[in-house]
């Protein structure tokens, strides 16, 4: 059966994401790429894209209306409404019996849209038997998704992720945005991978998802010996699932890894200190060169190190370091609304 879905993803990492989308899914065609989202035409069921760790949510899209620009909200409902195509397509996507809302985001905040619209497009998903009205806590949304660009779907959410606030430590990377991360390093089957300042460790999990890559080897350090022993807790249960083979979880300073020995390993990522958390280093440019130093002796001849990082200060580390470290590609993001930058870079040896 041939699906359409509309899946989005973190801002800047367009490249990664269409790269790694495209081996992972049979997309027999790309609709439409933006900055975010992609919409594409599949035979893979959504229990796959469902195991994706990189994209934030997929949507089943039920129609694509004209740009908004020329046209009201209400106007684009009012197209939704009319459209009994919709409503026959959704019970593709419905298992069981189920409770459903209606969503108006614009731009990336929820807003407000006519009643009476909105109530006659309820009434007519109610028509499906097993689909019945809940706005407090459905187990279906319905989204008129409206982006910036001027583009607008109607869509049927097929993913439920948690919301990332409640569940996220202070400082912990989205696992999305860790995937995209690792993804970004040409991940393979027999790397020896770090994360040296792996905090909660959102790094190192999501490299254990990457595919293909069972016989991997992977070093998570972090010189707070509390998140350490967080992340043995975490490790330890997903052992229990039989996720977890060849990792090794150390209580390093990764401004002093004399206990590993010369090129050890052949990739590295990570999410040193930077924005709020830099301010607590009295001076970054030495932190961070001294960080390059040591990463420049331990990585193999053409290791690639991804590090996320303040464009700004890191320009100048990498400027230093221009010598021993090639930059590949840098793309740029945000990170808990600050702008940051992916580095992908390769030693010189």
């Amino acid at each position: 059966m041939t699906h359409i879905y509309l899946s989005t993803f973190i801002t800047g990492f367009k490249d990664v994401v269409v790269d790694n989308l495209t081996r992972h899914v049979d997309i027999s065609k790309i609709n439409l790429l933006l900055d975010g989202l992609i919409v594409y035409k599949t035979e893979t069921d959504i229990k796959q894209i469902k195991k994706i760790n990189y994209l934030n949510n997929t949507f089943a899209l039920l129609k694509r209306l004209d740009k908004y620009n020329s046209q009201s909200v209400d106007k684009m409902l009012g197209s939704v409404l009319v459209d009994n195509s919709i409503f026959k397509t959704i019970s593709r996507y419905v298992t069981g019996r189920k409770s459903f809302r209606i969503i108006v985001s614009k731009e990336n905040q929820l807003i407000s849209a006519n009643k009476g619209l909105l109530k006659s497009i309820e009434g007519k998903i109610s028509k499906n038997k097993n689909l019945r009205l809940n706005r407090l806590k459905p187990d279906i949304e319905f989204w008129l998704l409206i982006r910036s660009e001027g583009e607008a779907f109607f869509c049927m959410r097929l993913t439920k992720k948690p919301n990332q606030e409640k569940y996220l430590e202070k400082g912990e990377l989205r696992p999305e945005l860790a995937s995209i991360l690792c993804l970004i390093s040409e991940p393979q089957d027999d790397d020896i991978f770090m994360d040296p300042f792996c905090g909660h460790g959102s790094i190192p999990i999501q490299r254990l998802f990457i595919p293909n890559c069972k016989h991997q080897e992977i070093i998570a350090s972090d010189n707070n010996p509390e998140l350490v022993g967080k992340l043995k807790g975490k490790i330890k249960q997903l052992k229990k699932k039989n996720t977890v083979k060849n990792f090794t979880i150390k209580n390093f300073d990764a401004l002093n890894l004399s206990s590993l020995p010369d090129n050890l390993v052949n990739k590295i990522v990570t999410d040193p200190p930077w924005g709020l958390y830099a301010s607590k280093i009295v001076n970054i440019d030495k932190f961070q060169n001294n960080m390059m130093c040591e990463f420049y002796r331990i990585i193999a001849k053409n290791g690639i190190l991804v590090i996320l990082a303040k464009k700004e200060i890191f320009d100048k580390t990498l400027q230093s370091n221009k010598d021993k470290f090639k930059l590949i590609k840098e793309y740029t993001t945000l990170v808990s609304g600050q702008k940051a930058s992916a580095y992908k870079i390769q030693v010189t040896k």
